[in-house]
């Protein structure tokens, strides 16, 4: 009978480690830096519209969501944040800019990461409820290397663009953004094989991707 029972003890344990190894990884961004750890893996596929012309791309970093606790101001003022996204790389798919710009393309993620206009993009919402707020950094890098051969931008150096963002809902039941922080990480060793150094993206000139 114990042995019976021990074996019972082992096969529980061996389908709780199992279960354990079949929970989905989180990767988090390190200090607010736009570092990944461990390195940023693919976290959409979405399109983008850049000069009103749509394109599809791959976005490749990492993501912390808060808990039971918001997440530190990385910005000054900004307050408790919902979402740290981090992006490291971005790829096009099939169609891309000749040339690629980094800037014009981080400009459009940006303007797709609003959560008063598209719910639920990276789990991002503004609740329905008067005075409901999202608040959601943005790291971007700051130093990147271009490959116009295989359309990918890639984080390089360790420059750091930052933007916090806070959207409310109103008593209409408008979204609208409340509040917009900068607080930049400049690069110290933005050299070869990196690019060049880019003017941190801003979510202006917005157009809406096409089907």
């Amino acid at each position: 009978m114990k042995d019976l029972r021990l074996v019972g003890r082992l096969i529980t344990c061996l389908a709780l480690i199992m279960l354990a190894a079949m929970q989905p990884v989180s990767l988090n961004a390190a200090d607010g830096d736009c570092s990944c750890q461990p390195a940023g893996l693919l976290m959409s596929n979405v399109q983008i519209c850049i000069s009103n012309t749509t394109y599809t791309v791959d976005i490749y970093g990492c993501r912390q969501v808060s808990g039971a606790d918001l997440l530190p101001a990385l910005c000054t003022s900004s307050g408790q944040q919902n979402q740290y996204t981090t992006i490291t790389k971005v790829c096009f798919v099939g169609t891309k800019p000749s040339p690629i710009d980094p800037r014009a393309v981080f400009n459009a993620l940006l303007c797709l990461m609003d959560p008063c206009e598209n719910p639920g993009f990276f789990g991002a919402n503004v609740p329905m409820t008067t005075g409901a707020l999202y608040c959601w950094t943005v790291m971007t890098p700051k130093c990147v290397r271009v490959n116009d051969t295989d359309g990918c931008i890639y984080k390089c150096g360790d420059g750091c663009c930052r933007i916090a963002r806070r959207f409310e809902r109103q008593s209409n039941e408008d979204c609208l953004k409340t509040g917009e922080w900068y607080c930049d990480i400049a690069s110290t060793n933005c050299t070869s094989p990196c690019t060049h150094e880019i003017e941190c993206p801003r979510p202006v000139n917005c157009c809406t991707p096409t089907p």
